[in-house]
């Protein structure tokens, strides 16, 4: 890869964090200033904004439509959503930092979900850094005094049902030969 594509790639990544953190400290704005107290509001207007970028993307000609069977689009439409009103939810009830431990787990729960049911193992290297990762949380949680029980059940639910959309996604456009985009035009 040339000094060019190092370039590129560093922009995307630069785009990913900025715009990550900017939507989350945007919502947290929303509901602790503003008081938007109907997170499903929300969270329909995000996935609202994302279905359209996916139908513009499309208009434009990067992507095409293909259909999806029924069944896998309710399943997966329903997963996605409670991932987010939870982890939407989750934000409204706890502080950024537990909002953002509770999305550093969903890596190691996917990795130990994908273990348990479909026997996928991933290298002692990434086992360790997972290890460490939880090791982290668990520290910075016990100092975090704004955790409440309501949070605290929104980010356990908000964490599996991420683990659970994340293996989905990752299989069901290979088993139906859709691309990321393609599903994305369901998912939102």
């Amino acid at each position: 890869m040339g000094a060019s594509g190092v370039l590129m790639s560093l922009g995307y990544v630069l785009w990913n964090v900025v715009s990550s953190v900017g939507l989350i400290l945007i919502n947290k704005w929303l509901m602790d200033s503003v008081h938007i107290e109907c997170i499903f509001m929300l969270t329909s207007m995000h996935l609202m904004t994302s279905w359209l970028s996916v139908v513009a993307l499309m208009k434009l000609g990067y992507e095409e439509y293909k259909p999806m069977p029924l069944r896998d689009v309710l399943l997966m439409v329903s997963v996605f959503f409670v991932t987010v009103a939870s982890f939407n939810l989750s934000l409204k009830l706890n502080s950024v930092g537990t909002y953002q431990l509770s999305k550093l787990l969903v890596t190691p729960v996917t990795a130990a979900l994908q273990f348990m049911l479909h026997g996928t193992r991933v290298p002692i290297a990434t086992q360790l850094s997972l290890a460490i990762i939880c090791i982290s949380v668990a520290f910075v949680s016990i100092s975090d005094v704004t955790l409440t029980a309501g949070g605290a059940l929104c980010c356990v639910v908000a964490i599996f049902a991420s683990a659970a959309n994340s293996m989905w996604t990752k299989s069901v456009p290979v088993r139906l030969g859709l691309s990321t985009y393609q599903v994305n035009f369901f998912l939102y």
